[in-house]
C-alpha cells in the first residue's frame, strides 16, 4: 500500500534528503544531486565509482552535490546544513 522499493544503497542519501526536506519544509537547491550510502551509525559512506559519477554530474550541470566527497561525513552534518 504505497511506497517504493530501493535496492541500491547509493540512494540512501537522496532518500534522507527528501525526508529531511519534507519534514522541515525547506526545499533543496535546484539542480542538486545526492549520492551516498548511510551506515547505521549515521556515517555517510563513499560508493563505488563515485568520482566517475560526480565528474559526470558536474559535466551535466548539477550545481549542488551532496556526497561523502563533499562536506558531509555524517548524517549530523546533513541536518546542520538543511535545518
Amino acid at each position: 500500500s504505497g511506497g517504493f522499493n530501493l535496492n541500491d544503497p547509493t540512494a540512501d542519501l537522496a532518500v534522507a534528503l527528501a525526508i529531511i526536506s519534507a519534514n522541515t519544509g525547506k526545499a533543496l537547491p535546484k539542480a542538486s544531486l545526492a549520492l551516498g550510502e548511510i551506515a547505521l551509525s549515521g556515517e555517510i559512506r563513499k560508493i563505488r565509482k563515485s568520482e566517475q559519477i560526480l565528474s559526470e554530474a558536474k559535466r551535466l550541470g548539477y550545481a549542488k552535490i551532496f556526497s561523502s566527497s563533499s562536506e558531509l561525513k555524517h548524517l549530523r552534518d546533513l541536518l546542520k546544513i538543511l535545518t
